[in-house]
């Protein structure tokens, strides 16, 4: 069974996430992992504008018993397509459980835990301390790595299937960019210093950057919530 299969079959109401196209099922998790611009990519068979997207999350997000979907993709993991959706649709239903449920997914290092990093610094009222927090405990682990088991960190943060805190960590960071609540404990704590010393030092967090990655979609996504509002 695909995952497109597997998430109607399940969730009768995602029809509303999916374009259907002759016998083709054409997915939005894509689009909505990246939120890229109405390009060539995002205009091919396999993507779709992202305001649609939304517009369908939206929609579906606000249907009767979309709460109980939402939290159950949460906690499908490790599959990040579950989590990318139910992550967009809590910018329509800000719900203190769902939140709660968000958190929980990027502590358990989802694959798409950048963008949800994002959300929750969107939608979280208590982000700041839910975030401080965080930097608290990861920084505590990650400043022990030596540069071998920092490497081995990252490229087992590119396996969906593996449970990490690089990822969640370096997406908090950009999420957290820009936020003057935030800005005295991340440069007291250091860890501005140490994602700094890291993008210098190391090419492989260069080349896949979280933190440009969740700054960036979460840009797009108050971009998007302009255009398509709650």
């Amino acid at each position: 069974m695909t995952i497109e299969s597997e998430l109607l079959a399940q969730y009768g109401s995602f029809s509303l996430l999916y374009r259907r196209e002759k016998d083709r099922v054409i997915n939005i998790y894509f689009t909505l992992m990246q939120l890229c611009s109405m390009d060539e990519e995002s205009s091919s068979t396999e993507h779709q504008d992202p305001m649609l997207a939304f517009r369908a999350a939206r929609k579906w997000a606000r249907r009767a018993g979309a709460k109980d979907q939402i939290r159950n993709l949460f906690h499908h993991q490790p599959n990040w397509r579950f989590h990318i959706i139910a992550g967009v649709a809590v910018l329509y239903r800000r719900d203190a459980d769902l939140v709660e449920d968000l958190w929980q997914t990027i502590d358990n290092g989802s694959f798409v835990s950048p963008q949800l990093c994002a959300v929750a610094s969107i939608i979280d009222p208590n982000f700041r301390e839910n975030a401080e927090r965080r930097f608290s405990e990861w920084h505590a682990v990650l400043r022990t790595m030596s540069a071998e088991q920092l490497q081995k960190e990252f490229t087992l943060s590119l396996d969906p299937c593996f449970r990490h805190i690089f990822k969640p960590y370096t997406g908090l960071f950009g999420a957290s960019e820009g936020m003057p609540e935030l800005a005295g404990f991340i440069a007291g704590n250091g860890v501005a210093d140490r994602i700094a010393r890291w993008h210098s030092k190391y090419r492989f967090f260069r080349d896949d950057d979280f933190v440009d990655l969740s700054r960036e979609w979460k840009k797009r996504a108050q971009e998007l919530l302009t255009l398509v509002p709650v």
